[in-house]
């Protein structure tokens, strides 16, 4: 089409009519776009906060679920161990008659009983009276200790009834045998005999354990007023 034919469509105009026209077409469309709404825009994005709202919230609910179940754990039973002064040194006893690491737990070790033993064994009460601190004894009954040393060991707990009476909290014999318990005590009510220190017949050393601290909380004045060879069973 020549520029005359387009000139008499729009009009009958001449080339300045047809560049006029051309030019306010693109100013309108222009302008379209630029009134029409922006459908291009990102989607707003969540706040940090909130993307952090689920995990703060998870730990919140951990945080409570531990602190319930330290709540509801059950407490540790107490034992000898953990009521034995932490401050008292371990006293310097013959390791092969004594086993003093739970002091003032000291328990006779069943290999130490030998025949002849008594005398290694009066030497080491010397030294743990030396020492002026409330203890306990544990030992094994041993229906095959001899005679001599028996009554060589009754001679001495009599002869030091007094300091035993001041600082001997208790003599614990372990006798697992339930039939076997009864001579057990007459045979410790013999060799104890008017010494005032508590003697127990128990049937395991776990019992014992636990039975210690109770003995060293009396004072020597409990126990100087208690009845004379009184004897329990556990």
């Amino acid at each position: 089409m020549s520029i005359d034919t387009q000139a008499h469509a729009i009009g009958g105009k001449g080339p300045r009519a047809i560049a006029d026209h051309t030019a306010n077409v693109l100013e309108t469309t222009r302008q379209a776009w630029s009134e029409a709404p922006n459908e291009k825009r990102e989607p707003t994005q969540p706040r940090a906060s909130q993307k952090k709202a689920p995990h703060r919230a998870t730990t919140i609910q951990l945080a409570e679920s531990r602190r319930r179940a330290e709540l509801l754990e059950p407490e540790p039973a107490v034992n000898a161990a953990d009521l034995t002064p932490k401050h008292l040194p371990t006293p310097d006893l013959d390791e092969r008659i004594f086993d003093a690491s739970r002091f003032p737990l000291v328990r006779l070790r069943p290999r130490a009983i030998n025949p002849g033993y008594a005398f290694a064994w009066s030497a080491q009460m010397r030294r743990l009276i030396a020492l002026a601190t409330p203890f306990v004894i544990v030992e094994e009954y041993a229906a095959d200790e001899t005679a001599g040393d028996l009554h060589l060991r009754t001679a001495w707990l009599r002869t030091h009834r007094a300091q035993l009476a001041a600082l001997c909290r208790g003599i614990i014999v372990i006798e697992p045998r339930i039939e076997a318990r009864a001579s057990t005590r007459e045979a410790l009510r013999t060799m104890t005999g008017d010494t005032a220190v508590r003697t127990v017949v128990v049937s395991s050393m776990r019992v014992a354990g636990e039975l210690a601290p109770v003995l060293l909380k009396h004072s020597a004045s409990d126990i100087a007023t208690a009845p004379t060879g009184r004897q329990q069973a556990l």
